[in-house]
């Protein structure tokens, strides 16, 4: 659904760029040659990498939920991993936010002071990741306690292996929007696909012996990969070149 969707949406935007004549020049012509809408649409699915591959890692896990482990676990999984999700939503939200006035200035050619400003970004993402995930550990397994009258309790080596995913996680978030706004072709590409791969290939190993502890390895495995394979060498690479 998800993809029917970007692509209907990709096609209506073409068309109603087109009948509003705002192409570029070279394309403004009766009839747009194929090459040119397949580099539209190349362009088009680096920006789709990343939903995409997000949808299909949120199918993968809801599988894994609902298929191989039992109500008893899925319940614990649902109520004790809320609130890294929704911490990890709101720092989403932030980069969402930003990402308009970074490109603004990138395209401006005010290059290192985008570059700083996103340096400033990724600093207070991690600060704020660490920081929530610190309090998640503490204070999550009296939460749940709490919110179940008792009923279940959220053992702490699984809230800290959450809390780790949610700085990585957020790291990773961070480096894929910089990678956007800085027209990283190869790694907004690649980032989502390598994290996919990843995490499917830690939930094959999962399914050894399935458990919310074998899920949020997973989860973790699928975001220390594209970090320290693909993006933090691209964000390296960026810093040099724009010191």
């Amino acid at each position: 659904v998800t993809l029917f969707q970007q692509l209907l949406g990709a096609a209506t935007t073409l068309w109603m760029v087109r009948q509003l004549n705002l192409l570029p020049a070279a394309w403004r012509i009766d009839h747009l040659p194929w090459d040119r809408v397949r580099t539209l649409f190349r362009e088009s699915l680096d920006f789709f990498s990343w939903s995409g591959f997000t949808t299909l890692n949120a199918v993968l896990q809801s599988v894994f939920l609902s298929r191989f482990l039992g109500l008893e676990m899925v319940a614990l999984w649902n109520v004790g991993s809320k609130f890294p999700t929704l911490f990890y939503t709101l720092i989403s939200s932030s980069l969402n936010n930003a990402f308009p006035t970074l490109t603004e200035l990138f395209e401006l050619g005010q290059v290192r002071e985008c570059r700083k400003l996103c340096q400033r970004f990724l600093k207070w993402s991690l600060v704020g990741s660490g920081g929530l995930g610190l309090g998640y550990i503490l204070a999550n397994g009296w939460i749940v306690k709490v919110w179940t009258a008792g009923l279940i309790t959220f053992p702490l080596s699984l809230s800290a292996i959450l809390a780790a995913w949610l700085v990585l996680a957020t790291a990773v978030r961070a480096l894929a929007c910089f990678s956007n706004v800085w027209h990283q072709r190869a790694t907004m590409r690649l980032g989502p696909m390598v994290e996919s791969v990843f995490f499917a290939a830690g939930l094959a190993l999962a399914l050894l012996s399935p458990s919310p502890w074998t899920l949020a390895l997973a989860l973790l495995v699928g975001q220390v990969a594209p970090l320290f394979l693909i993006y933090s060498p691209a964000w390296r690479r960026l810093v040099s070149t724009t010191a």
